[in-house]
């Protein structure tokens, strides 16, 4: 074993881990020519049998900032920070749970004597993530959706460095006379990790957290309608974080979690990699509702459209395109697209809320516009892309890209391929609209789930 292993499985024996008793447990770090560093299984382990315990102690958290010389100037800025941007609804507010475990993160990293330092070494000092890809690599994600999400990480990291870092310095200098040299390049190492390793210490998930060795395990997606292929989380009353398996390990097989029932567009962003495996939500994208045709038509009846979409659960003005989600694009498409008399009709009828969630049309024009609407979200998208799919599938037979370019070229085909199939379907049901007479609400209806599934 290297060193740096040994010194970390010492160091959680310091924090009372029992790593050699296999009732606590079962795995041991190895190097797998597939997926590089996870854990192999050194005992036989059976379902619902304990694969890791970790101890409080070892876990880097909020609850342990006290273990942090900076613990006082790091819990004062990042309630200044919470406070400002839960009340004036900044976009950063979404970065709030984050900050206090990023700035010990990012403060212990570059700090000789922290108490994590066997640990901190542990984790990879580079990520694959999109958001560390050079520029010429980012540009081959140009037009895809996951381009806008690495350019809205990458500023609200910048606003993060000027508006909760820097005062963060300033104020553990003229506390305590020692300067903090946290850099982007920390900030952004430490939300990495955070974004690719982190686990929630609370079921209500307002503590974010790394857990030492818990977080090497590899992901699969085998077993993934089973929930999975183990269960983790924090017992309170032991003390102790305690990832279970679900499934059967025979010694010397590398035991795997599951990361979540996620899109590629997650897996590239939060993780660096894309998977194969043939699943429904492979097939989703997440878009921004195109609220912006209100506001150019000054629709006089926004404020209404917008207290609509809220009922039905897009509050967050986002919804998926395809997947089993994909329905709530046509619910917002036929909102959007309401007349001021069908606005009246529905946000006045207690059980409209209802009935639009149960994929109910609103009406035979409404639901011509709603999906000429779908269309031309399509055609905007696929317009944004530089390449073809077939251009895109002869550099994938290239044998000179790299992994990072082969990551891009592919997911960007995912998406046109996504979008392709939305258009076919929306063109087909719109044909069939137009040669139809106004339907009853039960003859005709837009079942968007049922055009993404693997046939």
């Amino acid at each position: 074993m290297e060193e740096a292993s040994l010194s970390f499985f010492e160091w959680l024996t310091s924090c009372g881990a029992q790593i050699r008793d296999p009732r606590f447990c079962k795995i041991a770090l190895h190097h797998f020519k597939r997926t590089g560093r996870g854990c192999i299984a050194t005992h036989c382990i059976e379902v619902d049998a304990t694969i890791v315990e970790i101890p409080i102690a070892a876990i880097i958290c909020e609850t342990n900032l006290a273990r942090c010389p900076a613990a006082q100037c790091i819990s004062t800025i990042v309630q200044e920070s919470r406070a400002v941007y839960d009340a004036t609804g900044s976009n950063l507010r979404h970065f709030s749970k984050f900050l206090s475990l990023a700035l010990l993160l990012a403060f212990e990293k570059r700090n000789p004597d922290s108490y994590w330092k066997c640990y901190i070494r542990m984790l990879p000092q580079a990520f694959d993530l999109p958001i560390f890809w050079l520029p010429e690599e980012r540009a081959l994600l140009q037009g895809t959706l996951i381009e806008q999400l690495v350019s809205f990480s990458e500023s609200s990291l910048y606003q993060l460095m000027n508006e909760v870092v820097e005062p963060f310095s300033a104020l553990y200098s003229a506390t305590t006379g020692s300067k903090s040299d946290i850099s982007f390049d920390d900030v952004k190492w430490a939300f990495a990790c955070i974004w690719s390793r982190g686990y929630w210490l609370d079921e209500c998930e307002n503590e974010p957290c790394l857990v030492p060795l818990a977080d090497m395990l590899n992901h699969t997606p085998a077993h993934r309608s089973a929930g999975g292929v183990a269960t983790y989380g924090f017992d309170k009353t032991r003390g102790v974080f305690r990832i279970a398996s679900r499934v059967q390990y025979s010694r010397g097989d590398e035991v795997l979690t599951y990361y979540g029932d996620k899109t590629n567009y997650e897996f590239l962003n939060d993780y660096g990699f894309l998977i194969e495996a043939d699943n429904d939500r492979r097939r989703e994208l997440l878009l921004n509702l195109p609220i912006w045709i209100l506001e150019e038509r000054q629709d006089p009846k926004l404020q209404e459209k917008k207290v609509l979409l809220h009922r039905v659960g897009l509050s967050a003005l986002v919804a998926y395109l395809g997947g089993q989600q994909g329905h709530l694009l046509v619910i917002a498409c036929r909102i959007l697209c309401m007349s001021d008399e069908e606005v009246d009709t529905w946000y006045n009828d207690m059980n409209g809320a209802v009935l639009l969630q149960q994929n109910r049309p609103v009406a035979h024009g409404n639901e011509i516009g709603a999906v000429a609407l779908l269309l031309d979200i399509c055609a905007t998208l696929r317009s944004k892309f530089p390449t073809s799919a077939s251009e895109d599938a002869g550099l994938l037979c290239s044998q000179s890209i790299s992994y990072r370019e082969r990551c891009a070229i592919e997911y960007r085909r995912e998406e046109k391929q996504l979008i392709w199939r939305a258009e076919q379907y929306f063109q087909k049901y719109l044909d069939a609209l137009l040669c139809d007479s106004p339907f009853e609400h039960t003859s005709t209806e837009c079942d968007v789930a049922s055009m993404f599934k693997f046939r």
